[in-house]
Parts: C-alpha cells; structure tokens; sequence
C-alpha cells in the first residue's frame, strides 16, 4: 500500500480517501497542518493512486484487514486517530466495529455505508437492465445498449476494481456503525447529493458517542468545500 508518513509528536492520524482519490486527496488539509507537528499518515488503497490493485475483487472487510495492517506496522498496535471522506468511512467504520482497540476517535466527512433509499423507478430501470443484458448474453442486442446504465464511477473502471465497486457500494454497514465505540466527529455538506444529508442523520443515531455539524452551502467535498469552518473543527477534535 503506498502512502506518505509525516512524522511529528504524538497519536498517529491516518487520513482515508474516498473512492477514486488517494493520498493527495487531503493535500488542502496537509497543508493548513504541518505546523501541528502531529504524526500523519496519508494512504492510497489497493487499487488507487500508486498502489497494486487488489488480488481479488474487495469488500470492505478486505480493504478493512489492509489498513488494519498498516497500523500496526507503523503505529505498533497503538490506537490511531482517522479522518475519512465518503468511501474511506466504510473502512473506518468497519475497523472501529471489529478492532475497537486500534481507533481512539473518527472524524467522518460525507461517509459512504449508508443504504440509500430508493425509488419505484430505480427498480424499473435495474429490471430493464438485466433484462436488456441478457438479451445481450443471447446476441439479440450490442453490447452498447449498456453503456447508459450504471454510474460514472462505475463505467471508468473495469476488471478486478469494477467488481470490487460492486462489492461495495451494496453493502450497508448499518450493523457496523452501531458497534462503534470511540468518539465519532460527523462533518457533513448540507448540500451532498453523493451522500445525501438524511444518511449522516442516520449515522448520527447509530453511533452512541457522535456530534453532528452541517457544513452550509457544501457538498459531498465538504471538508473543501467548507474549509473555513471544518480547520477549527479539525482542530478542537484532533488536536486540542
């Protein structure tokens, strides 16, 4: 797994990218905090940036085992702080549930885990989808009548990663958020279409010990979004 490590004074802090980012994706946060002079860790999962794809197709739980490796490589089994954005809180809330000993506290940005609620016509088109790719199966229609279903992030990958996105994005982690026990920091863009605002709602009554802030006029890159308001937090969280 590449990643970069800042050493400095103190707890680790291990910053998890969402999907399709890596261990740049906090760059603005990097650069309002080195004089903190705190030991950072900033990651890129299997399959992004500089690191190897996975050898199989992941679910969170294998992402989860990952980092959980890593931490007690550098942070010699001691407990960390995370900071996550939107798919690394999958992983945070998974390694928090089952490694409670290795999280001391979570600040969570417009995470991912929540099931989405779902319209009539969502279904309908998931229908006509396996009905159509079937068709596509048999040789009755190309293979290019496809190519308007699914999502972007979706359609820009391909082999191992494509079924790895798969994998992840239908899990609902519900269960996991509920087993937390560390201090959970909830950040999140009131104006998030990715991860709309009822999910971090959900995820406020979930996790016991939790607060949540609404970033105004923010979306799913709140943390950039709302960078004024979310360097005080940062802050008063991790480093006060």
């Amino acid at each position: 797994m590449d990643y970069e490590l800042i050493e400095g004074q103190g707890r680790f802090i291990f910053f998890l990218h969402g999907w399709g980012g890596d261990k740049n994706s906090f760059a603005n946060i990097k650069s309002c905090v080195s004089h903190l002079k705190r030991n950072m860790v900033f990651i890129s999962f299997a399959g992004f940036g500089l690191s190897d794809p996975p050898p199989k197709a992941y679910s969170t739980v294998n992402y989860t085992e990952d980092l959980k490796d890593l931490i007690v490589k550098i942070a010699k089994g001691k407990s960390v702080d995370i900071v996550c954005h939107s798919f690394g809180g999958r992983v945070a809330t998974v390694l928090a549930a089952l490694y409670p000993e290795l999280v001391n506290k979570i600040l969570m940005i417009d995470v991912a885990g929540v099931k989405p609620k779902r319209s009539i016509r969502y279904y309908l088109q998931i229908a006509k989808y396996k009905r159509l790719k079937r068709l596509v199966l048999q040789g009755k229609k190309e293979q290019s009548v496809l190519d308007k279903y699914g999502s972007l992030d979706y359609k820009c990958i391909s082999g191992i990663m494509r079924q790895t996105f798969v994998n992840i994005v239908n899990e609902n982690l519900k269960p996991y958020f509920k087993q937390i026990k560390c201090d959970v920091l909830i950040f999140w863009g009131k104006d998030d279409h990715d991860t709309p605002l009822y999910m971090a709602k959900k995820i406020k009554r979930w996790v016991k010990n939790s607060v949540l802030y609404i970033a105004k006029n923010a979306g799913h890159f709140s943390y950039i979004d709302a960078e004024k308001k979310f360097y005080p937090i940062f802050y008063e969280f991790m480093i006060k």
